[in-house]
């Protein structure tokens, strides 16, 4: 029997799958592109900043889910799931890209492709998730031999010390005044810090999402919303700031592993698992677990939609700014049409996984 599932989890991975094909917009219509300055672009820096707790919601949600999962043959094996997801976008969009983008590929550099995790343009997720899917029964070894709730938090501290403090330390001219007044005119930063271990910050999001598993946050959803609507607008204010005069200043403050992403992420995800999504009608609860259940499909083929819908936006309309009147139905349809490309993968899976059922069901027949 299924175990039941969590509305609330279905709308943290509902949550994340939409800011992926939202912030991947940006990029399309050339948002990196275009001067900050203005109300509209001071409203998509707002926007972006809050997009950017897609990929750190799963990351989180992954802890919070997998925090007691042991080292086991069992383990290991469903992990299947994840890569057959994988190998079949990789090949719809090496599909794509040589019949329709007209680019060269071979079976033998298809097959490369796929193991380099080049062939689908969005797979460095699926290229960090394995890795860290391989660390998990270790990473649960030190975490639930924690004695309390002091040591959970110290380890906590320790990820975030490494991990996303130089983001916020590290990003400032301290030895130049006048950098302040301009600072997208320069990237060079002061260090005072050490950053040699931010990479790891999947991990910090890893045992945040454990430590919510295990220990209850009591915060108001009212509070909860207040703070989140002024980290919002705070930190969309800041990096405006940044890139002020100058195109977009992708710095380390505004990334996955960014200090902004990082309490955007926290609160976003503390106001899902707190919410009573009881009374709900059911058929809201079935669409959201729906699209929890395809969610790694819809992030992987809507590479497929993005350059196919935003190409055709892109030919017809020059200015960025005039672009962004139309990216909320270029979502939605590249949200739509990845969500039924991923509803395709998954039939096949459920079809692949019966047929190696039968299969070894008659050989174990033959062997009778």
């Amino acid at each position: 029997m299924e175990k039941e599932r969590s509305v609330n989890l279905d709308l943290i991975r509902t949550i994340a799958i939409a800011c992926v094909i939202m912030v991947h917009s940006l990029l399309k219509v050339g948002f990196y592109s275009t001067i900050e300055i203005g109300k509209k672009m001071y409203i998509m820096t707002v926007i972006r900043t809050i997009l950017m707790i897609c990929v750190p919601l799963f990351m989180t949600l992954t802890g919070y889910l997998m925090n007691q999962k042991k080292l086991n043959k069992e383990y290991y094996r469903k992990i299947g799931g994840v890569i057959f997801t994988y190998i079949i976008a990789s090949i719809l969009c090496i599909i794509y890209k040589k019949f329709y983008l007209g680019e060269e590929y071979t079976l033998k550099t298809a097959i490369f492709s796929i193991l380099d995790f080049s062939g689908d343009n969005y797979s460095w997720y699926i290229e960090m998730y394995l890795g860290l899917y391989l660390l998990i029964p270790f990473l649960n070894i030190i975490w639930n031999n924690l004695e309390n709730k002091k040591q959970s938090k110290i380890l906590i501290i320790t990820l975030i010390s490494l991990t996303i403090l130089p983001t916020l330390f590290n990003t400032y001219n301290l030895k130049d005044i006048s950098w302040f007044a301009y600072p997208a005119g320069s990237t060079s930063y002061t260090k005072l810090v050490p950053s040699w271990w931010t990479k790891i910050y999947p991990i910090t999001y890893y045992f945040i999402g454990a430590y919510f598993s295990k220990y209850k946050v009591n915060l108001s959803i009212k509070k909860n919303l207040i703070l989140l609507f002024f980290g919002i607008v705070l930190f969309g204010s800041y990096n405006f700031y940044r890139s002020y005069g100058h195109t977009f200043v992708a710095g380390t403050w505004v990334d996955y592993g960014g200090f902004e992403t990082l309490i955007n992420t926290i609160l976003v995800f503390i106001l899902c698992i707190n919410m009573n999504l009881d009374n709900i009608p059911n058929y809201i609860k079935k669409t959201i677990t729906a699209i929890s259940k395809l969610s790694l499909g819809m992030y992987l083929t809507s590479y497929i939609f993005d350059d196919l819908f935003y190409g055709i936006l892109n030919r017809n309309i020059s200015s960025t700014l005039d672009k962004f009147k139309y990216i909320i139905l270029v979502v939605f349809a590249v949200f739509c049409c990845s969500m039924l490309l991923s509803s395709a993968i998954k039939i096949l899976q459920i079809l692949y996984n019966k047929l190696i059922n039968i299969i070894k069901k008659y050989k174990l027949r033959c062997m009778e």
